[in-house]
Parts: C-alpha cells; structure tokens; sequence
C-alpha cells in the first residue's frame, strides 16, 4: 500500500499543474463579460406584475444583459467569437461593453478584424483598463490539461478543467481544425479563451457539442488568417419557401476596417436585406407560375369562384392542382362591450375588429397603440419570465408605421413593435371595412426578423378575401377616407343619395332604389377575383337588409365558365341560361329561409366575357307572408343594371 501510494504521487507531480495551480489571478485580469444595457420595456404593459422577486439577485440588480466573454490579446485588444456581437442580425442595440471582474465597464469602440466564417472579431474599447496582462498565445496537443475561463451561464468568470480530446478538420475546406475538448462550456463561454496549465491561450471557445461534453474551440493562431483590411461575412445555405418552391443561396459580403459596430451592423443588415430579397425575387418567380394570376386553372376557377360570406382564404391543392376558396372559421367574442373576431391564419392570427359605439374605422386605425391593444385582449401573447409566462397587454407605441399595398391594390395599415427585453417583432396589418379593421398578426423572434416570413406575409394578403359590411352611416364614412385607404373597386358606390343605392357589379353600373333604407339598414358587399384583369379585384354581389332581422335584397353576377372550369361551374352556368331550379322564378326554401331569385333576359359582356345577372329577396321564414312575393317583385322593378 506504501508503494502503491509513492507511485501516485511520482505522476502527480510530474504532470500538469492542478486547477489550483492556474495562474488565476494572471488569467482572470485579461478575461471579461460582453454586455450590452438591458433595454428600458417599461411601456409594456402585463396582466400582472412580473415577478421579479424569483430572479437571481444579480440577474434583477444587473444593468446589462451578459452576452459572452472576451479576452486580452495586447494593451487594447480584444478577442472574441464574431457570433456573440451577431452582426448583423444582432438585435441588442449598437452599444456592446466589456466588463471586468469589478463591474467596470468598457465601450467597445473599433473592429479591427472580423469573420463570421471563421467565427472570430477582434476589437478595441474606449478608454482601456489601466492595467492588463494580455494572454498569450500557445499550441496544445491531444491530452493536454485544458481551461475554460469564462462568462458560463451568465454569471461571472468562472474556471472549467479539461482535457485537448481531438483535433476535428473544419467542414468545408479542411482550412484548420478544430479543437475538441473536454471541459464544460456552457452559454456564455462563447468568446472566451481555452488556456493552457500555465495559462496561455490555444483557442477560442465557439461552440458546445449538443450530445456529449466534447465542445469545439477555433485556435487562437487562426487570427492572423483574418484579414485586418475588411469584414468579411458568409451565411450558407439561406432557405427561402414558398408553396412548392424552395431556394437557397450562400450570402457573402466584405467591408472596409477598420470600423464601428454601429457602421459594420449597418451595412451588412443592409447587404443580407437585398440578398434576402433578391432570393425571394427568384423564389416568388418560379411559384408565381402557378399561382394567380399566371396560371390557366387559376383563371378558369376566376369564372367561377366559390365565395363565401366573410373572411375566406384562396388556397392551392398541389395534390390535384384546383384552386378553392376555404372559409376561415371564426370565433366571436364580446370583451369591455366591443366585438371581436379571431381565428388562427397558419403561422398568424386573423382578428376582426369591430368599431366601438360611435367609432369610426378611420379613427380606430389612427391609433396603432388601442388596435394592438385590443388584438392582444384576444391574442394571447406571453413573456417568459422566471420560469413563468406573463400575458403581455399593451406594447405601447410601435417603432414604426406604413401603409402597404397588397396584389389586388388595397392598402392596408402596417405597423411594426420590437422588444429588446423580450426579444420579439410584433406586426400588425390592418384593413379598413366599413364596420371595422380585418387585422393580420405575426410576430417572430427579433434576431430572426431580416429573415422573417415578412415577404411571404405580405404576398399572402392578395389571398386573404373579406366581405365588406357595415349600416349604411359607416359605409358613408368609410366612403369618405379617401381613394389611398379605399380599394378602387368601390370607387362608384354611392350611399343614401335619395334612398338609392349605386355602384358597379362585374364591371358594369348597377342601381336600385328602397323607400325603408335608412342609416342603420346594413349593406354587405362580396368581392372576387377579376375575371378580365390580372389580379384585381371587383365587385361580385351586393346585398341590403332595410330592417334588422328583415328581408334581404341582393344582385348578383356570374361568368361564363372556361372548359378548364369545375363541373359545378359549368352546372350553375347551365342552370341560368335554362332558368332551371334556383332560377326558376319560384320560391326555394332552404335551412329555414326562403328565397325568390329573378334572372335577367339580357346577356352581359365585359371584356369578351359573358356574364348573367340575377337578382334574390330572401325572408328567414319557411311560410313567408302573402306580400313577400309582391315586395320581391317591387324589389326587381328598381334594380336597373347598364350595359
């Protein structure tokens, strides 16, 4: 046992320094924090008051939010991993610090060398700490006794022992290898320097290995491959989707140095922007070949399209490439006296806001702050905070506004919330209706933004169709808000000009007259897809209710079909030219209602397309009393319908 015991301590003391052997003191002076400040988000509003009692001490009496660590090369020089700054998808603001084991902090100021192939940024500070020991660099070899020195988890500089397990060749190229390790690293290490037993530098810490404790680590020689004349930046395999195409591309970029975070943020976000855009540009060319309006099936179904009352999606099978229109259900709710409705829309929420008592729409829409305010009563949308999700209730002003118009020219309202703290983008597009604004919500992580689905959701709009309702007094004011905010399609409609209704159907001008229209009587409005323009959009029907719960009166219009058209298409055509079943002219009871329908002798033509007319009365009763017949037949006395 005696000699068992003298031959352990033989190779103890022959090999490497123990951990309480690194020169610490010597190390730690040349490590530091990377923070930015923690952003002021005390305009949000939550359901109840965040907990801040259950956050670490330090974490709720921090002013900054730890993001890695960096280390001392020289007097005023930095090294650190180019992923912990994140350009240029950082989203932390354009001020990064340096902090010592002290608390005192430094202003990053220039960027001497940075490569996001290489994973490594090499900087200045403002105003330098005093006195540094800089590390300094070494080699290592498979077995020798490592360190991670560093900001591990966010809680200070903290020191990990290891052992060097392999060198692993980089993936492209085999340019350099990695090295691998065994010490722990953990988040907040990135940055940091992987040190030898008498601490000196051999490697950047990057990355850890998501399955076992053999963590990656770039040397530290690989910085003199960095060019100190320009920033380069390479993202490989950029994936834009759409439908049933798909593209990628790998994005590359220099910029001249040296330079400021600030300007070096700025100009490769812009880069990334146009190449992103560009991609999508090339992505949406392929697809739009088979999407509206390119597409033969897409204008055969124009003639036909199967509308619905409400808020509906136009949407491609690809199994059997058809066209339908899907009806988005909605679930109505009535929250503070205001009504709602809101339905999931993908990866988005649908939410219609009806006005308040006496609110106009262009009223609502002037204020971004109460339209958030009131999709958030019914969009859940949550903070994690302390291991518990917060109800966010208000984002207070947003960053910024635009109106944006979609494929079938309408303009909707757009409006952009960022929180740092929360790390979250928050979009709304508003479209105005007479009753209300039909709103499209999406948020997405705020780093991830520039590679949002922003353009998809913007090319969506063009499928999204609404119904247009409201009493007579708010199609007035929505009338009035001007030719930007209100679709071209109504430009000719024309309310309570002597109880007289105007507007065009399919192109053509339609008017009628009712003696009980007053202010309240409630006009719907369905669109379609022009059958004769690419991608626009027209009135298909018009509908008037001059009472609450009374008779409805309405005009409609159909296309004749093309043989690439549905079955059913070609059935409802049929039907009208020999005025069979529902034109027939005799009453249809049908789920409790019965409707009367006149169809028109005369044959329309708009744009070489023939289309049929026809105009309905319908009563919410099954045994309707013996004036209805006569009042349907006053009703189609006034419809007058120009060529």
């Amino acid at each position: 046992m005696v000699s068992f015991f003298v031959f352990f301590g033989v190779l103890a003391a022959s090999a490497d320094p123990s951990p309480t052997q690194l020169p610490v003191q010597k190390v730690g002076s040349a490590v530091f924090e990377v923070v930015v400040p923690k952003v002021d988000d005390t305009f949000i509003r939550y359901e109840r008051t965040l907990p801040v009692e259950k956050l670490p001490y330090s974490v709720r009496n921090d002013h900054f939010i730890s993001l890695g660590t960096a280390f001392a090369v020289a007097p005023n020089r930095f090294v650190s991993g180019a992923h912990v700054f994140a350009l240029p998808t950082n989203s932390r603001g354009d001020e990064f610090y340096l902090r010592d084991q002290n608390g005192k902090t430094y202003l990053v100021s220039r960027v001497l060398k940075y490569s996001t192939d290489r994973d490594l940024i090499e900087f200045e500070v403002k105003q330098p700490p005093p006195t540094i020991q800089p590390l300094v660099f070494a080699s290592a070899a498979v077995g020798d006794t490592v360190y991670v020195v560093g900001n591990a988890l966010g809680e200070g500089i903290s020191y990990r022992d290891g052992i060097v397990s392999s060198f692993t060749p980089e993936e492209i190229k085999n340019r350099w290898k990695f090295i691998r390790f065994s010490a722990a690293a953990s988040p907040g290490n990135s940055g940091g320097p992987l040190v030898n037993a008498k601490g000196e530098v051999i490697g950047v810490v990057l990355r850890k290995n998501a399955t076992e404790n053999l963590n990656y680590a770039i040397p530290v020689s690989e910085l003199s491959n960095v060019s100190d004349q320009k920033a380069e930046f390479v993202s490989r395999a950029i994936t834009m989707t759409r439908g049933a195409e798909r593209q990628l591309g790998d994005w590359s970029a220099s910029f001249a140095l040296p330079g400021t975070i600030f300007e070096l943020e700025k100009e490769s976000k812009k880069s990334l922007r146009q190449f992103v855009k560009k991609l999508w540009d090339s992505t949406n060319d392929l697809e739009d070949k088979r999407f509206p309006p390119a597409s033969p099936k897409w204008r055969a179904y124009l003639r036909y399209p199967d509308l619905k009352t409400g808020i509906s999606l136009v949407e491609y099978n690809t199994q059997n490439s058809k066209w339908f229109l899907s009806s988005i259900k909605m679930t109505y709710t009535t929250i503070d006296d205001e009504k709602y409705q809101n339905a999931r829309f993908g990866t988005q929420e649908v939410v219609f806001l009806e006005n308040a008592k006496k609110e106009k729409t262009k009223d609502l829409l002037s204020n971004p702050v109460r339209v958030m305010d009131r999709i958030l009563k019914v969009v859940n949308l949550s903070r994690n905070f302390a291991g518990e999700k917060i109800r966010m209730l208000s984002l207070g002003k947003p960053k910024s506004l635009e109106e944006v118009k979609d494929g079938l020219q309408r303009t909707w309202k757009a409006w952009l919330w960022e929180s740092a703290e929360n790390q979250i983008d928050v979009r709304a597009y508003c479209l105005p209706t007479p009753s209300g604004a039909l709103c499209l919500f999406s948020y997405n992580p705020l780093q991830d933004v520039f590679l949002s689905s922003e353009e998809s959701i913007r090319r969506g709009l063009s499928y999204l169709l609404t119904s247009y309702v409201g009493t007579l007094e708010e199609w007035k004011d929505f009338l009035q808000m001007g030719s930007d905010l209100v679709p071209d399609a109504f430009r000719n409609v024309n309310v309570l000009k002597k109880q007289d209704v105007e507007l065009q159907i399919a192109g053509h001008p339609v008017h009628f007259s009712r003696k009980d229209l007053t202010p309240e009587s409630r006009m719907s409005i369905r669109m379609a897809y022009s059958p004769h323009v690419l991608l626009a959009q027209e009135v298909e029907s018009v509908s008037i209710t001059p009472i609450k719960d009374g008779t409805v009166y309405g005009v409609y219009s159909a296309s004749e079909p093309l043989p690439d058209s549905s079955e059913d298409a070609k059935t409802h055509w049929e039907n009208m030219l020999g005025k069979k079943k529902r034109f027939d002219g005799k009453p249809l009871i049908n789920k409790g209602w019965t409707e009367i329908s006149l169809l028109y002798d005369d044959e329309f033509v708009h744009h070489r397309i023939k289309q049929k007319f026809h105009a309905f009365c319908a009563v919410k009763s099954e045994k309707p009393d013996a004036s209805y017949a006569s009042d349907c037949n006053d009703f189609y006395s006034q419809v007058k319908i120009q060529k």
